[in-house]
């Protein structure tokens, strides 16, 4: 096939009703029965698609698989498009199902860690000669988002065949999903989720940095994604809260701040980057060059930072700071003499939410004496020395 073909993205995306019973993959019979259904919607819808050729797969996916770099869902229609070929490019409809249950490429395969729903797509690749293809594309984005959807014959076949029970079923671009994904992720205050995930679907080798307003920071390149985590008291002394004066305000916005951290770097790692997140125990790099010579080798599942300087000696007291949404963020262990006083103070993170396990092994190996832990279920702070502290309640009773 010559190297003036083009590949156009689209995806039949699928409002439902959750319900049982639902199969994400279509055997041959049931996808070529799909793929005609398609086909016959898409030379309604869009007459220059006649010189296109068209390849469909029986499989029903999650947007966070369509919407990965390098799109590998679409990526791997087309290279089968491609081997389907036996000699010049010809535009013909391929549609793509199962054998036994297994596609024909790993990355066909719809995720087991992202189930689809409550929206599901089914993707679709254009193939064809440059100029066609570019007049097609816009057509595509002319036409779907306004006037895309599904006809009832196709609407019954999902039906059928996949056993959901479709709301709304629409063609799109593949644009016309990042879009609606742009505008739900700034509708529940993740803009720079956004801003991340656009990089690296349109602009991948481009360096992107991002710093939200609750605080920390994210760098981009070649879909990798640095997320740098400050600690309460970097965060609460020299970023985004230090302008944040009372205990509850401290407490709820860094808890803030910690809960979009996570959610961001699940959301792009659910998208297929790679996501490493490396602790900031002062004030943030000023950009992606000066974190460049900042950066370690090597991420941890935990860490530590020494608050208050002193020997690992005397009793000890380890306070879990933690919330009921977010679970453990961290760990302040104390060091002090037989009359009370401070010799030492440490704070331990779990770098990740699953990263209590590794954090509390490293606890254990702790030199001291005896140990006393509290579990407040809270962040305690003190908002005048703008750092994490011991449990109240534990001093009280030495």
């Amino acid at each position: 096939m010559g190297d003036d073909i083009t590949t156009l993205r689209a995806v039949l995306a699928i409002e439902a009703r959750p319900g049982p019973g639902i199969s994400a993959v279509l055997e041959r019979p049931s996808a070529e029965a799909l793929g005609d259904a398609i086909a016959a919607d898409l030379v309604r819808l869009l007459p220059g698609i006649t010189d296109m050729g068209v390849a469909i797969v029986g499989a029903l996916y999650d947007q966070t698989q369509i919407l990965s770099p390098k799109y590998p869902v679409h990526s791997a229609l087309e290279l089968l498009y491609r081997e389907s070929l036996r000699g010049p490019f010809e535009a013909r409809r391929l549609s793509i199902g199962a054998a036994g249950g297994a596609l024909p490429k790993t990355a066909l395969k719809p995720s087991a860690t992202t189930p689809p729903g409550p929206m599901y797509l089914v993707p679709i690749a254009l193939l064809g000669r440059a100029a066609v293809a570019e007049a097609l594309s816009a057509q595509l984005e002319r036409t779907l988002v306004d006037a895309g959807q599904a006809s009832a014959a196709t609407a019954l076949l999902l039906k059928d065949q996949f056993g959901v029970e479709p709301v709304h079923a629409q063609y799109l671009s593949i644009d016309d999903l990042a879009a609606m994904l742009c505008v739900q992720l700034e509708s529940i205050g993740l803009p720079e989720l956004w801003t991340l995930l656009e990089g690296a679907l349109y602009a991948p080798a481009e360096a992107c940095w991002v710093t939200p307003p609750r605080g920390g920071a994210f760098t981009l390149r070649d879909g990798c994604v640095d997320a740098l985590f400050q600690t309460f008291d970097a965060w609460a002394g020299v970023g985004a809260g230090a302008a944040l004066a009372a205990e509850d305000e401290l407490v709820q916005g860094y808890g803030e701040y910690v809960r979009a951290l996570r959610q961001v770097s699940a959301t792009l790692a659910a998208h297929g980057l790679e996501v490493e997140i490396y602790p900031i125990l002062a004030a943030l790099p000023e950009g992606p060059a000066h974190w460049t010579r900042l950066k370690p080798e090597a991420a941890a599942e935990s860490f530590a930072e020494t608050a208050v300087e002193g020997p690992r000696e005397g009793a000890v007291l380890i306070t879990e700071h933690a919330t009921g949404q977010l679970g453990t963020l961290a760990f302040t262990v104390e060091w002090r003499d037989p009359e009370g006083k401070l010799r030492r103070r440490e704070n331990h993170y779990p770098v990740r939410a699953d990263g209590v396990g590794d954090c509390l092994n490293r606890l254990q190996s702790l030199p001291g004496s005896e140990r006393t832990f509290a579990y407040p279920g809270r962040i305690v702070c003190d908002p005048e020395a703008r750092c994490l502290v011991s449990d109240p309640d534990a001093l009280g009773s030495w």
